[in-house]
């Protein structure tokens, strides 16, 4: 029986430590690895909501920080029911607050004329999704809606974007954007502004 016993070895001892240290540092970073996430910056949640009645479309802006390690791929909004994404970018937070509440909507042909009148530092291709954000990093996302349903849209449903971890092991899922992110945050307006009988 004594043959069958392993003999006692360093080399092992010292792989199995290695081997015990790389689950422990594993299992405190697989969060971040393996599960790409936006958050708000700093747990608070800012952003915007504007009606564009003229072009029956809804505007939303909210602020996001990257969680995943080292980078996520924010690859698209998804519809909800009455709404289809008619864009979605991301863009500093200071091109999205320098958003001008001035300019009239109803002077632009479609929203997207307008987004980039009263958003100059906006670049609407370069801008949109698919983009990747580094972990930490902070941004504006902003989705210009189209209310093609108003029976079917319902007071904050939830909004998910696709996201995809960029790390040796490709993960992607969805996640929920604040209440704000979706066309029907402020069904009252909607209805105020003529976009929703």
């Amino acid at each position: 029986m004594d043959r069958l016993a392993p003999r006692p070895s360093r080399a092992r001892n010292r792989l199995l430590v290695l081997v015990g240290v790389f689950i422990l540092v594993a299992a405190a970073f697989s969060p971040n690895l393996l599960r790409p996430s936006l958050s708000p910056p700093n747990g608070n949640q800012s952003g915007s909501w504007s009606a564009l009645p003229s072009h029956r479309e809804v505007l939303t802006t909210a602020s996001v920080a990257a969680q995943t390690w080292p980078r996520l791929a924010l690859r698209s909004v998804i519809a909800v029911p009455g709404a289809r994404v008619v864009g979605a970018w991301i863009v500093e937070e200071s091109v999205a607050a320098a958003l001008d509440g001035t300019v009239d909507e109803s002077y632009y042909e479609t929203g997207l004329e307008y987004l980039a009148a009263a958003m100059p530092g906006l670049d609407l291709e370069g801008d949109a999704l698919p983009k990747s954000l580094d972990h930490g990093d902070t941004a504006s996302l902003i989705i210009l809606w189209d209310v093609d349903a108003c029976d079917e849209l319902v007071a904050n449903p939830d909004v998910s974007a696709a996201l995809e971890a960029r790390t040796a092991v490709r993960t992607s899922r969805t996640v929920d954007l604040p209440d704000f992110a979706a066309p029907g945050f402020d069904i009252d307006l909607l209805r105020r502004s003529g976009i929703c009988p």
